[in-house]
């Protein structure tokens, strides 16, 4: 075997680096798979919180509507007071979630 090698040591060594290069490629692929993955998790993550947080806000200003407030006249701001209360009651335990809400709230 070593005999062989010898006298094709050209296309050993071509051989070699090909394996070389095609194991680098494939590490990289992997590596670049795994953070792609990642990535399109944490978006997707986002996108279920900024729907999430888009919902409560819609749900805090439905007691603004005459059938669910039962005839009672709301300012903005108590709107706006009895939203904040439940954004830090029922988010306690999300605070992201709870932050950006808070925020939107504020500048409301």
């Amino acid at each position: 075997m070593g005999k062989f090698v010898r006298r094709h040591r050209l296309s050993f060594a071509t051989l070699g680096l090909l394996l070389a290069l095609v194991i680098s490629a494939a590490t990289v692929i992997a590596f670049q798979s795994r953070r792609i993955s990642r990535e399109r998790d944490q978006a997707r993550l986002e996108r279920d919180k900024s729907k999430q947080a888009l919902a409560f806000i819609e749900e805090i200003f439905k007691v603004a509507d005459p059938g669910e407030s039962g005839g009672q006249d709301l300012t903005a701001r108590e709107i706006l007071e009895r939203g904040a209360a439940r954004v830090e009651a029922e988010l306690a335990e999300q605070p992201e979630i709870q932050a950006g809400i808070m925020n939107s709230l504020a500048h409301v």
